[in-house]
């Protein structure tokens, strides 16, 4: 399977941060830009899949 957003550094666990870089240097990410006008997209975090979508009140529900 393709990863469309690139690689996405583990936390370092120890400080919080992506790879040692501290988590204030990278700003919000725009769900506009991360849906690209669907509904719902799927997420790989550490080997597992989870669905990200927008609901009908336009709240945003996570699942496993």
């Amino acid at each position: 399977m393709s990863e469309p957003f690139g690689h996405i550094p583990r936390r370092d666990r120890r400080h919080g941060a992506a790879d040692g870089a501290a988590a204030s240097e990278a700003g919000p990410l725009h769900a506009e830009s991360l849906f690209a006008g669907r509904q719902e997209v799927r997420l790989l975090y550490e080997g597992q899949e989870y669905r990200l979508r927008i609901t009908r009140n336009r709240k945003l529900i996570l699942t496993k």
